[in-house]
């Protein structure tokens, strides 16, 4: 996946976050705590955009996760993953 000059820094990656969150806000695809915490992870250059994706795709080992639950997250990825690389 091409990644943007703009994340290559971490005032960039926030930008780029602050802008995703404020685009999901108040909709379904509103990250929930877990997903926030990962994209912390992002912002402070622990996790690169592949790995916050793959993060993201994988629901938690052992969770109980719905098939809504799954579109939604992935919906979330989609989102995420468009906005932070375009």
């Amino acid at each position: 996946m091409a990644v943007s000059p703009l994340l290559s820094t971490k005032s960039g990656r926030e930008r780029a976050v602050a802008f995703a969150l404020a685009f999901a806000a108040g909709t379904p695809l509103s990250p929930g705590p877990k997903e926030r915490a990962l994209l912390a992870l992002f912002i402070q250059g622990v996790l690169n955009l592949d790995q916050l994706q793959r993060r993201l795709d994988v629901p938690q080992a052992g969770a109980n996760v719905k098939d809504e639950s799954r579109k939604r997250l992935g919906a979330r990825t989609q989102v995420f993953d468009n906005v932070l690389t375009n």
